[in-house]
């Protein structure tokens, strides 16, 4: 689901005051939207567990509560005080889409986690400084981010960035999605993280960036922030795109303005384009044993020279 989809399908449901309509029927957990007794805009998701929300802390305009129903179940409410929601349906919108496509046990626990996320950023905690190698797998993903802004503009190509909300491939649009890996130079393997990864039965693409550290000496050198500079150039006669690119680099767990994403030089040695079909080698949850639930593999490059596409 894009986001002006869900926030013209949240803003409806909040027509009806005092009533709560599901948001989306296929996903894997009972969420609403709708207004509370306070007439407040709230997200909520209906659960068979109590949650003590001690552990999960209100903001000075999103209060968050665990009410039990009389049904036996609970409902967790994320409700807003505030005048301007754009920013509570941003929030809503992430916990909707990165708990999607997963167990519902898993996808609630997610939920939480992500909500911490948000709560964090809106306090003000700052992350902890990204390590070379998680500067390189993110600079993948902006790579290709800057490809799908030339393929299909800004807002579409930020909307398609799942990444940083958790999803199994990190970019996914209507027509396909592409998981980006970063690995060194010399390296004859990418690593695959999960079953689901590689999973999706619709067209996809594995785009690898061979990536090394360098000086600032190197002519084609690039650091972390400096890439961000040009997403951030590529974007600007779009403010949607640019409140949508910080709210994703925070949850990447950047903060850009750190001095090391300065000083830290890297260089694209070599980038290819696969496209995962038919007898693309992975491992799924459809061709391991059944008591397998999880696993992590790699899959040698040579082995998928056939299925390069760029």
């Amino acid at each position: 689901m894009l986001y002006k989809d869900f926030s013209n399908r949240f803003m409806l449901l909040m027509k009806d005051e005092l009533s709560f309509s599901i948001i989306d029927p296929d996903h894997p957990l009972y969420i609403y939207g709708g207004y509370n007794n306070n007439r407040q805009p709230t997200f909520m998701i209906l659960n068979e567990q109590a949650v003590d929300t001690r552990y999960i802390k209100s903001t000075q305009g999103i209060t968050v509560k665990n009410i039990q129903r009389k049904d036996g179940r609970y409902a967790l409410q994320f409700s807003f005080s505030g005048k301007d929601c754009s920013l509570f349906l941003r929030l809503c919108y992430d916990l909707l889409e990165s708990t999607r496509n997963i167990s519902p046990d898993v996808a609630f626990q997610r939920l939480i986690s992500r909500y911490q996320a948000w709560y964090n950023m809106l306090s003000g905690v700052r992350p902890d400084i990204l390590s070379p190698n998680q500067q390189k797998g993110l600079c993948g993903e902006l790579l290709y981010l800057l490809e799908e802004i030339d393929n299909i503009g800004a807002e579409l190509a930020l909307e398609s960035w799942r990444g940083p909300h958790g999803a199994d491939q990190d970019f996914i649009n209507q027509n396909h999605w592409t998981e980006v890996k970063s690995v060194g130079l010399s390296s004859d393997n990418v690593t695959i993280s999960s079953l689901e990864q590689l999973a999706p039965l619709t067209s996809g693409f594995l785009a690898v960036y061979k990536i090394e550290e360098t000086t600032n000496i190197d002519s084609e050198c690039f650091s972390l922030y400096s890439l961000v500079q040009r997403v951030e150039q590529r974007i600007a006669q779009s403010v949607n795109a640019g409140l949508l690119f910080a709210e994703k680099l925070y949850l990447s767990n950047c903060i850009i303005s750190e001095p090391v994403y300065k000083d830290t030089y890297f260089v694209v040695k070599d980038f290819a384009l696969y496209e995962v079909r038919d007898c693309f080698p992975r491992l799924t949850a459809e061709v391991v044993p059944s008591g397998i639930t999880s696993a992590k593999y790699s899959i040698s490059l040579a082995s998928i020279n056939e299925y390069k596409v760029g």
